[in-house]
């Protein structure tokens, strides 16, 4: 039985093409848009697609419960270089306080302590899946930090 190809544009809605960071570990799709110049903005979500949730089912076996398994190994082999990348670069963090999977002790203990200087949005009634249960708060809040942070015309950046 073939196959369709699947549709990255979601019939039309997404006009990005896609793009994709290969490495060992597995595969990262990317959205590389917007003046060369601009400030980038890197969101992180393990969901792969719109459409699938796979990765809900995929993602609680893969959350470390002691030193071994491979997202205890990768972190283990990456050390601090990920949070190095991002030292005295502008971070924000909309976090849903009422998330099942990682509470308000995973931002103060981990994401905190990586990025002490981040501007944290902490959203009381949104939880794992804060882009569907707050995306208004979401969207403003990430417009409002986007404004802060980008260079106006003619100033040295």
């Amino acid at each position: 039985m073939s196959r369709e190809p699947t549709d990255w544009t979601f019939g039309g809605a997404w006009p990005y093409a896609p793009k994709w960071f290969d490495m060992p570990e597995g595969r990262l799709q990317y959205i590389d848009e917007g003046p060369r110049d601009g400030i980038p903005i890197v969101m992180v979500h393990g969901n792969p697609t719109w459409l699938s949730r796979t990765g809900i089912l995929a993602c609680p076996s893969q959350i470390p419960s002691g030193p071994q398994g491979p997202i205890s190994d990768f972190v283990a082999k990456e050390g601090t270089k990920p949070a190095s990348a991002f030292v005295n670069k502008p971070i924000k963090i909309v976090w849903p306080m009422n998330d099942v999977a990682f509470g308000p002790e995973t931002l103060d203990n981990m994401w905190l302590k990586s990025f002490p200087h981040a501007d944290v949005s902490r959203i009381e009634k949104a939880g794992h899946f804060i882009q569907e249960d707050a995306h208004e708060a979401v969207i403003s809040e990430l417009m409002d930090f986007i404004d802060r942070v980008q260079p106006s015309s003619g100033e040295d950046e």
